[in-house]
């Protein structure tokens, strides 16, 4: 360490210290050298470079982007699949043609029994309605919500112009319908027409086992089932009713008039 003398202008003068900085080789200068001299010496190749890493991190961006949209729109349409029994798209395309069906009518080549739980109802009106009604052939319609009421319809409108005595069951399942039966049934009773009071009847207790007999399996859709004098299911539709279902029902009650 050494010591210089300063003098300012105005004739004073000071010691000060300063401190010797050692010399470094040529090597440990280049090791040693600033980022932006590169940069102020090479800008053409550190731009191009940075250019490159850039493009190539918006192009790995925009391909996982589209990856993911793909595999979104994948999972989208599998979940819609399985949804409702696995049918929600066919039936939206379904809808479209008045006389195609995803659903077709099934005359039940092996009849069985009608469950024990469904051969006597209460209905809106407080009437008793009986499984099957009287000696004759008579039918058994089951929706479990608004898009399956509808379609029953004019499977009802059908089968009381060919004549078959009908029982229209709406069911509600869950544990909100055993607590708030009351009210549902109220509900039901405003929004049906007053002249369906005497067929039409609620059921909010469990219908798994039902279900299973009857081979219900997509509760986004109506029932309608014919029953014979003893019992016994003949027929299954469901879904939307098209004229092709008419000719199978007449077939069916003309066979089971017929003592077939």
């Amino acid at each position: 360490m050494r010591s210089v003398s300063v003098r300012n202008r105005i004739g004073w003068r000071w010691r000060t210290s300063q401190t010797e900085v050692p010399r470094l080789s040529s090597d440990q200068s280049a090791s040693r050298r600033p980022l932006w001299t590169s940069v102020r010496k090479h800008p053409s190749k550190l731009l191009l470079q940075n250019g490159n890493r850039c493009f190539s991190t918006t192009t790995d961006a925009a391909e996982n982007a589209e990856k993911k949209k793909e595999e979104r729109e994948r999972i989208m349409k599998e979940l819609g699949r399985m949804m409702l029994g696995g049918t929600l798209y066919d039936v939206r395309a379904a809808s479209k043609n008045e006389n195609s069906k995803v659903f077709p009518t099934e005359v039940i080549t092996t009849p069985f029994d009608v469950p024990q739980s469904l051969r006597s109802f209460s209905a809106l009106s407080g009437k008793t309605l009986s499984l099957p009604v009287g000696s004759r052939p008579s039918a058994l319609l089951v929706a479990f919500n608004q898009l399956g009421w509808s379609m029953l319809e004019d499977w009802r409108k059908a089968l009381v112009s060919l004549s078959v005595p009908t029982v229209q069951l709406s069911v509600v399942e869950g544990w909100s319908a055993r607590v708030f039966s009351s009210s549902i049934s109220t509900s039901m009773k405003q929004s049906t027409p007053p002249e369906l009071h005497d067929i039409v009847a609620l059921r909010t207790s469990s219908f798994d086992s039902e279900k299973q007999a009857l081979g219900i399996d997509n509760r986004a859709i109506g029932y309608a089932f014919i029953v014979d004098a003893t019992g016994r299911v003949r027929l299954r539709g469901c879904g939307k009713f098209i004229e092709e279902d008419r000719t199978t029902l007449k077939k069916c009650l003309g066979d089971l008039r017929n003592g077939k």
